[in-house]
């Protein structure tokens, strides 16, 4: 395996803007899939009535996906040399049902790369997932964007249809407050403009291609020195090994781990990425390890595999600083869902403060503390540490059912103090 650091890029979006056959199209033109599996997923796009689709196929593996057009679940690819790092893409659903989904690669990206169409309606309404997403990304630390204003074949490659997606993009980060250094490409992902290569019809454009906006992003510093902590992402029967992308510390095959919240020991029996075993890795990396003592329910969907001596707390209380995202209320003894890493777990919201005194709600807009109790405990509980500690620990989502809506995310934020 190369010493090149790796870039967790994570692609956020609606659902129809191309975020999968943006990927597809630019694994290709960087020679990371075959002209015949090209041909092979042309075939099998048209044989399944999608004939446009065949480069989102590379993407979305799943018959559903293809049959749907739509990414159900996170889909990764295997880390893609850039020149200066390493990047690996993770590609989320945009369907809002399937918005939680999106969360773990949200949680463990260093940049996202978003997609928006600009052939299609850009008003608040139409893009309630994008704005999601975004949200994710201000509870988890996300700093650098790249945005793709896709589909300009469609709009005639207008330089008022770039703009405006534009505006819509940077209308949504002013609303959430966020702050992402971000670089906007106008590009066609099934012509290819802008993707690897200028195009010459965006003539007006004179800023960086995707590929050249990817490679200009940079990895942050990893936490190596700090506790290990590994969320697990899922477990593979068949090969006895629980994933995940480590959020802090160094892994070694030998050295003695704990999960939790089960609270199971046990030993690193060996260590792979992408098909190549590694006596040790560190944060950032997307591993499989396999664990001598562990049972199958001990590594379930959001256990955190830490060193046995710097373990933290399963939460009985959690203290959080949020924002208030809409559309409704944060009530004083409301049971949202809470989403952080890997995990999720119902909670009560015991207190609220803001501005310096206890108050019965957030509203949308607004910030303060919430004191929240799980409802879960002991092997069903939930790991969660505070910013100060571990960062990429730290971050939380809320989401709560709102009516004809449905659920969406009320507040999010992060972690400062755990009991």
């Amino acid at each position: 395996m190369t010493d090149k650091p790796v870039l967790n890029v994570t692609l956020i979006g609606e659902a129809w803007h191309g975020k999968s056959t943006l990927l597809g199209r630019l694994l290709h033109a960087l020679g990371e899939v075959s002209d015949k599996l090209v041909d092979r997923m042309r075939s099998l796009a048209s044989s399944l009535g999608r004939p446009g689709s065949y480069y989102a196929f590379l993407v979305d593996r799943r018959l559903e996906e293809r049959r749907s057009g739509h990414t159900l679940d996170l889909s990764t690819w295997r880390p893609v040399d850039l020149g200066p790092f390493r990047a690996k893409f993770v590609d989320l659903p945009g369907l809002l049902r399937h918005v939680k989904n999106a969360i773990p690669g949200v949680s463990q990206a260093d940049a996202v790369l978003a997609v928006l169409d600009a052939s299609s309606g850009l008003e608040p309404e139409a893009l309630v997932g994008l704005r999601e997403h975004l949200a994710f990304c201000g509870a988890f630390g996300v700093r650098q964007a790249v945005v793709v204003v896709n589909k300009m074949d469609l709009a005639s490659y207008g330089r008022g249809a770039f703009e405006k997606a534009v505006e819509a993009f940077e209308d949504l980060l002013a609303e959430l407050g966020l702050d992402l250094k971000t670089s906007y490409v106008p590009a066609s992902a099934l012509k290819s403009d802008n993707l690897v290569e200028p195009s010459g019809r965006t003539s007006w454009y004179d800023g960086p291609t995707v590929l050249e906006a990817l490679r200009d992003l940079k990895v942050p510093e990893r936490p190596i020195r700090g506790p290990l902590r590994l969320p697990v992402h899922r477990y593979y029967d068949v090969a006895r090994a629980a994933t995940g992308v480590l959020r802090s510390g160094m892994i070694r095959v030998g050295s003695e781990v704990l999960v939790l919240p089960s609270g199971a020991r046990g030993s690193v029996e060996s260590i792979r990425a992408w098909d190549q075993e590694l006596e040790e890795a560190g944060p950032g990396e997307d591993v499989g390890v396999r664990l001598k003592g562990m049972a199958r329910y001990d590594l379930k969907k959001g256990s955190v595999i830490c060193g046995p001596d710097d373990a933290p707390p399963v939460a009985s209380t959690i203290e959080a600083e949020v924002k208030a995202i809409g559309p409704v209320e944060l009530r004083k003894g409301s049971c949202p869902i809470l989403y952080c890493h890997e995990a999720s777990a119902q909670v009560r919201i015991e207190a609220i403060t803001a501005g310096g005194r206890e108050v019965e709600a957030l509203k949308p807009g607004s910030q303060g503390t919430l004191v929240m109790r799980p409802m879960a405990s002991g092997r069903r509980g939930l790991v969660i540490e505070p910013y100060g500690r571990i960062p990429s620990m730290s971050g939380l989502a809320l989401r709560m059912s709102v009516g004809p809506a449905g659920t969406l995310t009320v507040a999010v934020g992060r972690c400062s103090s755990v009991e």
